[in-house]
């Protein structure tokens, strides 16, 4: 995953994200390709998130999104500005990591 991988998440009020690794049940996939194996105790607190995850959204927003395999890290967009003088948009990211599926 390069670094500049832009995705849009937070459903139903989508903002753009930068992704900084993604994470299954088994491996996380960090930039440029290097992939990182999971320990048991690793991939049952994987478990446990994508539990949490999937019971706030039918509790919240009523939404069965069935069982989870993928947690995507990323910076999310939190301001965007043109340059002054040019034509140019400037997007900022949060320097906080949040977890979105």
């Amino acid at each position: 995953i390069a670094d500049k991988t832009s995705v849009f998440v937070n459903w139903p009020y989508f903002i753009e994200a930068k992704v900084f690794y993604v994470e299954t049940r088994r491996f996380v996939y960090e930039q440029y390709g290097h992939k990182i194996e999971h320990t048991d105790r690793e991939m049952f607190n994987f478990d446990q998130r994508c539990l949490k995850i999937s019971d706030d959204l039918l509790k919240l927003q009523g939404v069965d999104v069935g069982v989870i395999d993928g947690l995507l890290h990323c910076y999310p967009l939190t301001s965007m500005y043109r340059q002054e003088n040019r034509m140019k948009i400037v997007k900022k990211f949060s320097a906080e990591l949040c977890t979105y599926q």
